[in-house]
């Protein structure tokens, strides 16, 4: 993913929308939580269409899990299944990575502040 997705993971808080492109694409994060294996993780959305989850490894976000555009509503920072949708892809990546409960706001503050370490 490119630098301001990268960004965006990094220190955008849940909630937050940040621009991805000139075009008007936008990210924003919207649960973070652990893996089972200790990374930290968050759940995201692009352009309040699509949402994924990506797991922090090496000082880098990468994309565990995408549902399509049509699998997903996004609005006011929630994620929603679509009418019919499937959550599938999001469902076995949060099994797979066995996550833990999301954290509250005032912990992913701190987090972010101390750098995801």
């Amino acid at each position: 993913r490119d630098s301001q997705f990268q960004l965006a993971m990094e220190s955008v808080p849940s909630g937050k929308t940040l621009p991805l492109s000139q075009e008007g694409r936008t990210v924003r994060p919207v649960l973070p939580f652990a893996a089972a294996d200790g990374r930290f993780c968050r759940e995201f959305a692009v352009d309040n269409q699509s949402s994924g989850i990506a797991c922090r490894s090496k000082g880098k976000w990468n994309i565990e899990a995408e549902a399509s555009a049509s699998s997903v509503d996004v609005e006011n920072g929630d994620v929603r299944t679509a009418a019919g949708a499937d959550l599938a892809p999001l469902d076995r990546g949060y099994k797979r990575l066995q996550a833990s409960d999301t954290f509250s706001l005032e912990k992913e503050y701190t987090i972010i502040s101390d750098g995801w370490e």
